[in-house]
């Protein structure tokens, strides 16, 4: 598994799926609800997989000395590791937004949302999980054809799901003030168990995703 990760990385990212990744330094931005960022990195898959397709990847991967399952793990791998690494990179400018600039920001230019803590990269979680178990079993139905619908509807559902919780915390500034309050001990443990439970959540749809979308590429016809 490991080789085969370096080899869709190696091969199979493009530019652009690279770029839009680091778009998720866009959190920083204090005019911006902080889940906004991670719409990008979602945005790259529109070209990952259809220079994929123009790259005859599927085929090639599936000569390789390797089950037909292995060529879905390998995909679903390589998903989850430009997810993770848009997360990754965006933390530094998330802390750099939480500590300097969203306090330097004038009252009457702020509003109560979500913010940048531990519970915000549980939902990011959450939101590429929703993404992945929408996208990739139906993918794997048919490779070789284009997927403009599944992405697009995969992209709009998670978007959907990230509206949904930005509009919540900005509904009810209680809730927004209570989640970034850090020297709340309440805060923190529940901080902490939605990061867990989008931890959870993350890899148990990325499993789903090898097993259905295995199943589903076992019957394609290469």
């Amino acid at each position: 598994m490991k080789n085969l990760l370096f080899k869709e990385i190696r091969l199979c990212i493009p530019f652009q799926a690279w770029m839009f990744a680091a778009f998720s330094m866009f959190v920083m931005i204090p005019s911006w609800p902080s889940l906004v960022a991670f719409v990008y990195p979602l945005a790259g898959f529109m070209t990952l997989f259809p220079i994929a397709l123009a790259n005859r990847d599927i085929l090639y991967t599936s000569i390789l000395p390797i089950k037909k399952t292995d060529v879905v793990k390998g995909k679903v791998m390589l998903v989850c590791f430009l997810q993770l690494a848009s997360v990754v990179w965006s933390i530094p400018f998330g802390i750099v937004k939480a500590l300097v600039l969203a306090p330097s920001m004038p009252v009457d230019q702020t509003y109560p949302e979500l913010g940048v803590n531990f519970a915000t990269y549980g939902f990011v979680l959450i939101v590429f999980a929703v993404f992945n178990i929408i996208f990739l079993p139906w993918y794997y139905k048919k490779p070789d054809g284009r997927h403009s619908a599944a992405q697009l509807t995969a992209m709009f559902v998670a978007m959907g799901v990230m509206g949904v919780i930005s509009a919540l915390f900005m509904a009810v500034p209680g809730w927004a003030e209570f989640i970034n309050d850090f020297s709340n001990t309440t805060s923190q443990i529940v901080q902490f168990s939605i990061l867990g439970v989008g931890i959870i959540i993350f890899l148990l749809f990325a499993y789903l995703c090898c097993l259905w979308g295995g199943k589903r590429f076992k019957r394609v016809n290469l």
